[in-house]
């Protein structure tokens, strides 16, 4: 998956996290609540990014801001509320087909590592 696909599905995550819970979210628990690992300073460019393109609002200052979606329902093109297929081991497979020709590795070890 490329690096802006990636982003789109993070900020589509973090939108539908946010439309689910009515109710305002710090960063920790935004943090919290997603379904992957996400760094604090990553997951504010995102909100950030979400906030200026108009989905999502803030309220409070500093330490004590709370994000929630917009109640607006024009949400921009950029960011799609559908969740994606997950494609995280799409495209994997080794080039060579036959899977099991390594004496230590599994198939699907190598089809990982193919990756890398």
């Amino acid at each position: 998956m490329n690096k802006k696909a990636l982003l789109q599905q993070e900020k589509s995550s973090i939108l539908t996290l946010l439309a689910k819970v009515l109710a305002p979210m710090s960063l920790g628990l935004i943090e919290q609540s997603l379904e992957f690992p996400i760094h604090k300073k990553t997951l504010h460019r995102r909100l950030r990014a979400l906030i200026e393109e108009g989905v999502v609002n803030t309220e409070g200052e500093k330490n004590n801001t709370k994000y929630y979606a917009s109640k607006d329902k024009n949400i921009p093109k950029s960011v799609s509320m559908e969740q994606t297929e997950d494609t995280f081991n799409k495209g994997l497979e080794t080039k060579n087909g036959n899977e099991n020709k390594h004496p230590i590795f599994s198939g699907s070890a190598m089809s990982l590592l193919s990756y890398l």
